[in-house]
């Protein structure tokens, strides 16, 4: 490299002048050289690894005689057409992500904004997903301190609007002992509507490694319609149920001028619902309650939560499951429409095969039949043939 292709830029005095010149020109420092008289800093586009036709260089020259007299020269033009070939989303697509994220859009109103704004650039769903997550990160410090987690809480203990989240009931001492109930002023209000309460922890939506119990009730059509959410420190234990249903009658009273006292439960088989039976004798107002949640759910059907037949295909009860998916082959079939519905073409028709389904209408199950299918006529013997 000959120094007649080297132009002289500008002279300097010092080199926090040379650093904002290159900063101002869009360029990285890569190397430094140690010479015998002087000290070379040589610099490069920024923007190298994105574009690698474009060969803008810089260098400063500091003197080791004069540190005052830096001298900066630079050769060639900065070259950003031809873009390298990568993996990753274009730069307009990431840009755009990073603003909507921000915005607060979900990933599919981020999908339909892209195809808005940038029609001609195709988006792999999974690379868009991996943006979306990464840049969500970015804002989202992983782990919080004690001080920050109640500070939210205490943000949002107040519900002005009925459809915004809000933290009723919470206490936070550490990770493993904590309490948290999110929910919102119309979500609540539905609590009174139903006698039935049914509750399950769930493992997939983790904070922290944290369980997050999930309540709610089911209607007439197998839709469920949640109550609430809560964070809680250990869905085995009692005192996290305890906790639930104390918040509950205090905010039922709270809300509605009602105390709620639920009438059924539903509840997969973990040891805090057992071990919170044991506390629910203290308390004379849940006699009636824990004495038909004792003689139903723990000594007539013991097994029929899910998880207590292992190593056997998942139906809608682990009580049958144990015995034989045949013993109610009305409700027992694993297909999807099964699961979904209860009833469906492979249950009824074992049903009708064991005999635990007369079929009124006789003609549902006659066969229609099937005709003779027409064909060629046989061909004629020969006449008075012997």
């Amino acid at each position: 490299m000959s120094k007649s292709n080297w132009i002289l830029l500008c002279v300097v005095n010092s080199i926090d002048d040379a650093t904002a010149v290159a900063k101002s020109l869009n360029v990285c420092q890569y190397r430094t050289n140690n010479l015998k008289d002087h000290t070379k800093y040589s610099f490069i586009c920024s923007q190298y690894r994105k574009n690698s036709s474009c060969n803008y260089e810089l260098k400063t020259v500091v003197p080791d005689d004069d540190p005052n007299s830096i001298t900066v020269m630079f050769k060639n033009t900065h070259n950003h057409s031809n873009r390298s070939q990568t993996s990753r989303l274009p730069s307009p697509l990431r840009q755009s992500v990073s603003k909507y994220v921000r915005a607060g859009l979900t990933e599919p109103q981020i999908c339909s904004s892209l195809a808005i704004d940038h029609p001609t650039i195709p988006v792999s769903s999974s690379k868009l997903t991996s943006l979306v997550q990464t840049e969500r990160r970015k804002d989202r410090p992983e782990i919080f301190s004690v001080y920050d987690f109640r500070k939210w809480c205490n943000d949002y203990l107040d519900g002005t609007v009925p459809y915004s989240t809000f933290v009723p009931f919470y206490f936070i001492n550490d990770v493993n002992d904590l309490f948290v109930l999110f929910t919102t002023k119309h979500l609540i209000q539905q609590i009174q509507s139903t006698p039935l309460l049914q509750i399950d922890a769930t493992y997939k939506i983790t904070w922290n490694e944290l369980p997050l119990l999930v309540f709610g009730a089911s209607d007439g059509n197998r839709h469920f319609h949640p109550f609430g959410v809560a964070l809680v420190s250990d869905d085995e234990s009692s005192s996290c149920y305890e906790h639930l249903f104390q918040s509950l009658q205090q905010l039922s009273i709270q809300e509605l001028q009602k105390p709620y006292s639920p009438g059924f439960i539903m509840a997969d088989g973990v040891l805090g619902i057992n071990l919170l039976m044991t506390e629910w004798r203290s308390d004379p107002s849940l006699n009636k309650f824990r004495d038909y949640f004792y003689e139903q759910w723990i000594e007539k059907l013991s097994n029929w939560y899910e998880g207590y037949a292992f190593n056997i295909p998942s139906t809608n009860n682990g009580l049958w499951q144990r015995s034989c998916w045949l013993v109610v082959p009305l409700q027992s079939c694993s297909c999807p429409i099964g699961i979904k519905e209860y009833s469906c073409k492979h249950s009824v028709g074992l049903a009708i095969i064991f005999n635990t389904h007369q079929v009124s209408d006789k003609t549902r199950i006659q066969p229609l039949g099937k005709r003779k299918t027409r064909r060629r006529l046989k061909k004629v013997s020969t006449a008075l043939n012997l």
